[in-house]
């Protein structure tokens, strides 16, 4: 088992982001490293993070009225916007899709071009949006408001049906074809729905007895045929098309973040206490072997689909890369941030 190091940003720069990210639209850009903004700022929401398709541009909440977008190396600049985030294919492009902020006139989703910042279009909702969720193949779009699921063509919006949980949401997940959810729900056992009628088609387990036999995240493998559920007292793979069990494992404590890594092979959780990022490798025998942690309060994970030794780490306050192909032994070069905050187009 190793030691993950990791491509971290400095605290001077972490201190800059949340800085700038508290403009409103009174705010306005100086030189580098100096954002003139009218109020003091405030942590970012890490569990809303969002990787695009080619895993390179990674937006983030920071602010109650804006979203961070970083690209490789730099903040590329800041977009309106709260609290989650995700991406959906439109035409060659793909659009950044987050809730309006709290004071936006109409409360919904926004669809905006990131590399314009123009708004391309709007769509009302009777609730607040506290999660979103898409599929691989860029089909399905998943928002998860206070009092409803809503499964949408992500590509134009139209909504296919609301689907009824018994309890709260506490993570969903898309399959790679947008053909089924994986529903985590408070007091219930995980579901996975059908997404064109909405039925339930297979309930994993059994419901929990207790808080902690509670699943409150789950993940798909990249090929749709294993699904990944977490409680804080294991993590589970079972089949998705008959919800055998397949292997599990016990984990530290809480989970914050679990994702399935483009390799097929490896899993990645956070949890607390001890704000650890551990790392399974799949043998595909019915044993997860640990194979790499970290200490970070992480509360996103993120992997990058271009390059799948890479991990994107979400905290409360800030955002590192973990290059799992990287031997241990050696460090890594770079931070993948500037030491200064770029220019930040603040666009309204």
């Amino acid at each position: 088992m190793a030691t993950l190091r990791a491509r971290t940003a400095c605290s001077a720069l972490l201190t800059a982001l949340l800085t700038a990210c508290s403009g409103g639209p009174d705010a306005t850009t100086t030189a580098p490293g100096e954002v003139a903004v009218p109020t003091p700022g405030e942590v970012l929401d890490p569990a809303g993070a969002s990787v695009d398709a080619a895993g390179f541009r990674v937006a983030v909440p920071c602010h109650t009225e804006w979203v961070c977008l970083w690209r490789n190396d730099d903040l590329e600049g800041v977009l309106p916007g709260s609290t989650a985030t995700a991406w959906v294919p439109r035409g060659a492009d793909h659009l950044l899709v987050t809730p309006t902020s709290p004071s936006d006139d109409e409360q919904g989703l926004l669809l905006q071009d990131p590399d314009t910042g123009r708004e391309v279009e709007r769509l009302r909702t009777e609730a607040p949006v506290e999660s979103l969720a898409t599929s691989a193949d860029g089909s399905t779009l998943v928002v998860v408001t206070a009092d409803a699921t809503l499964v949408l063509e992500a590509r134009t919006l139209a909504q296919r049906h609301a689907v009824v949980s018994p309890g709260e949401v506490l993570d969903v997940a898309v399959s790679p074809d947008g053909a089924q959810l994986l529903v985590a729900a408070e007091g219930s056992a995980p579901t996975l729905v059908d997404v064109r009628t909405g039925r339930t088609v297979l309930v994993l387990g059994e419901e929990p007895a207790t808080e902690d036999e509670q699943v409150s995240r789950v993940a798909w493998s990249p090929a749709g045929t294993r699904v990944v559920t977490v409680s804080a007292e294991q993590v589970q793979v079972r089949e998705a098309g008959d919800g055998t069990l397949s292997a599990e494992r016990p984990v530290p404590a809480r989970p914050t973040a679990l994702t399935y890594g483009p390799d097929e092979v490896r899993l990645a959780l956070a949890a607390e206490p001890g704000e650890a990022v551990l790392v399974w490798s799949w043998a595909g025998d019915g044993e997860l072997v640990l194979d790499e942690h970290a200490t970070y309060p992480a509360e996103r994970l993120l992997w990058n689909d271009g390059a799948p030794g890479w991990l994107y780490a979400v905290g409360s306050t800030e955002l590192r890369l973990f290059d799992l192909d990287v031997p241990t032994e050696q460090a890594v070069d770079d931070p993948p941030f500037p030491e200064e905050l770029p220019d930040l187009d603040l666009r309204r």
